[in-house]
């Protein structure tokens, strides 16, 4: 350990429930007691590990009626927040393509509730300009960017957006600035469950690399992909999920915390594992070692990102994903039946018969 200082990033951060979850998702866990609040913070803090800055992406909004949250979608409850923060979480990007599902009086209401609770919003976009936050700590100057590439059309020009090039000249600029030690650029990017990064996100990250920027953090894929040592920086192409009601495929169930110590010249990292249990929170995985073989093939296969080989199976397998995405969602409808209120239920019969008579009259 080089210092005392120290910034742990967690994956993504879901506090609602998913449209196959209703009432049976985040959003769904009773959290109005002093003990359930404590519990959950509890088992958090566990997961992290280490005292410090705690950073992670906040992927749906806040909503101001919580008990209204527990039967919505991508709607989470004040009382979330507040386990965050007992948990030690210091702040949260909102440069995703979920924030914007209950519009701008909902990321208003998830900007107030964060600051509320001395959580810093990262991902904002104030009069065209994209927001940096900053950190000092033992006299080292960090400054955090968040952008969103994801379904940017879906999302309000209050939230940062990535391009490549803007996000180029952003970090260049900021390099200039004597007085900053490390750029941290929170990329929400890639394609869901993909367990490796494609070669355009791979050359861009070397290219930011290259720019100024020293950590390049990244979200999305829900499943975690390789951390990647580049030019004497660290790109975590995905750190997986770290709070979200996904049960399949089973590796969305996987997270990964990484966590750098900082001096005023070099940074040290490590990563540990967690796994979503029952309740949808984490817990450190205590034997790693089959997480570690997989991040090794990963990282093996990310060696010829340059060929068209690369390119290729990438795109095929892409494709089984999404496939597999659609077949996925049918399991957890089946998983979560009982689960599910009367009315829920007949939503999803109603849907699957509307489904079955259309396809029965070509």
């Amino acid at each position: 350990m080089i210092s005392e200082f120290s910034i742990s990033f967690v994956g993504d951060i879901f506090p609602g429930n998913l449209p196959l979850n209703k009432n049976c998702g985040v959003a769904s866990i009773d959290l109005t007691s002093e003990e359930s609040k404590a519990h959950y913070a509890h088992l958090l803090k566990m997961s992290i590990g280490e005292d410090g800055f705690i950073i992670g992406n906040l992927e749906s909004p806040i909503i101001k009626n919580s008990e209204t949250a527990k039967s919505l979608q991508f709607a989470g409850k004040g009382e979330f927040v507040e386990v965050l923060k007992r948990a030690g979480v210091t702040h949260l990007s909102l440069a995703n393509n979920h924030i914007y599902e209950h519009n701008k009086v909902a990321v208003d209401n998830t900007i107030d509730e964060l600051k509320r609770n001395n959580i810093v919003p990262l991902g904002l976009s104030i009069s065209g300009e994209d927001t940096i936050t900053y950190i000092n700590k033992e006299g080292i100057k960090i400054a955090l960017i968040a952008f969103n590439e994801i379904d940017n059309h879906r999302i309000g020009d209050n939230i940062s957006k990535y391009d490549f090039q803007k996000v180029c000249d952003k970090v260049q600029k900021l390099r200039e600035d004597k007085s900053v030690d490390y750029i941290v650029l929170m990329l929400h990017w890639g394609d869901e469950f993909v367990y490796r990064p494609s070669n355009t996100q791979i050359s861009q990250a070397h290219k930011l690399i290259d720019v100024g920027a020293n950590f390049v953090i990244c979200s999305h894929p829900h499943v975690i992909q390789p951390i990647e040592e580049y030019g004497g920086g660290l790109i975590a192409y995905s750190l997986g999920n770290f709070v979200f009601d996904m049960t399949i495929p089973k590796r969305t169930k996987v997270g990964m915390v990484l966590t750098l110590s900082l001096s005023k010249t070099k940074y040290e990292y490590k990563s540990h594992f967690v796994k979503l249990g029952k309740n949808y929170f984490p817990q450190i995985i205590e034997n790693p070692k089959k997480c570690n073989t997989i991040l090794n093939r990963q990282s093996k296969l990310m060696s010829n990102y340059k060929s068209d080989t690369y390119s290729t199976t990438y795109n095929k397998y892409k494709r089984r994903k999404r496939l597999e995405k659609r077949v996925f969602e049918k399991l957890i409808i089946l998983k979560n039946w009982n689960k599910y209120s009367p009315q829920i239920r007949k939503e999803y019969i109603s849907l699957f018969t509307g489904k079955f008579k259309k396809h029965g009259s070509n």
